[in-house]
């Protein structure tokens, strides 16, 4: 007589919980649960989203190896189920690594397959990730003109997170934009547009940084003494005085807002 199998939807529900808390350890013992054949009763779409979860859970704590292993493992029984939202998520599982060894024409044309279903889904989850990486893709590849328009569309979805890291972290990514844009002006000699460029970015790493905070993801003191090193209040004034000929005001600023911008983004992301 064969033992009765476990559904397996309730184990995935929890792991899916586990991962959005950022809690990987019990988030990969539901999943092993969920993909063990000997005690559960998971259909091919309960396993590809068990690898999904797997593969982001697996990236999360820097295990590219074996991240890479359960996303082609998605992608494969995503296909299988013929969901074509399960295949976007496994793409975007995908995308994820891809981006994450600096491949972007290869993120870009996973990201760009699923692209109608992502737009067409109430999945937040999934916007978020996929808006975000076409982001990332656009800016590795230079493309200034549209990777900004993906970073503000993955503002929204981000709000959805309960930990508030990838509203941080979007936001920090958007300021990154302004902050080319402002230097792009500062070399063409539009002052004012600078000016305005940095002020953006200022704002929007401030409130990154305040949203961290607030959700208790900055706890390191290092880290908020370096932050206050990085933008002192000298910059904001700087910000607001370096139009005409005052050119080294401007490269004080562009330079603290490289630094800040990079420890924003470090302190939202890890």
């Amino acid at each position: 007589m064969q033992p009765t199998l476990t559904d397996a939807e309730a184990p995935l529900a929890n792991a899916q919980a586990a991962v959005d808390l950022e809690d990987y350890a019990q988030g990969q013992l539901l999943i092993e649960r969920v993909l063990d054949p000997a005690n559960m009763a998971a259909s091919a779409a309960q396993r590809a989203r068990a690898q999904v979860l797997a593969a982001t859970a697996a990236y999360r704590v820097s295990d590219h190896a074996r991240a890479a292993r359960h996303a082609i493992h998605a992608r494969t029984l995503a296909e299988e189920s013929k969901q074509p939202l399960l295949v976007a998520r496994a793409s975007t599982a995908s995308a994820l690594l891809s981006s994450s060894i600096s491949d972007s024409d290869k993120a870009l044309t996973e990201l760009e397959s699923v692209l109608p279903t992502v737009l067409a889904s109430d999945d937040a989850d999934l916007a978020f990730h996929a808006y975000n990486l076409l982001g990332v893709a656009y800016t590795t590849l230079d493309d200034p003109h549209t990777a900004p328009l993906w970073f503000e569309r993955a503002e929204a979805p981000s709000r959805f997170f309960l930990t508030r890291r990838q509203q941080c972290r979007v936001q920090c990514n958007i300021a990154r934009q302004y902050l080319d844009i402002g230097e792009a002006h500062q070399a063409a000699g539009r002052i004012a547009e600078a000016q305005h460029a940095f002020e953006r970015t200022i704002a929007l790493n401030q409130a990154a940084l305040a949203q961290a905070e607030g959700a208790a993801l900055l706890d390191n003191r290092f880290a908020r003494r370096g932050v206050r090193q990085h933008l002192p209040g000298r910059t904001t004034r700087q910000s607001s005085t370096c139009c005409g000929s005052a050119r080294p005001g401007f490269a004080g600023v562009s330079h603290a807002l490289h630094r800040f911008a990079a420890v924003a983004y470090v302190i939202c992301s890890s």
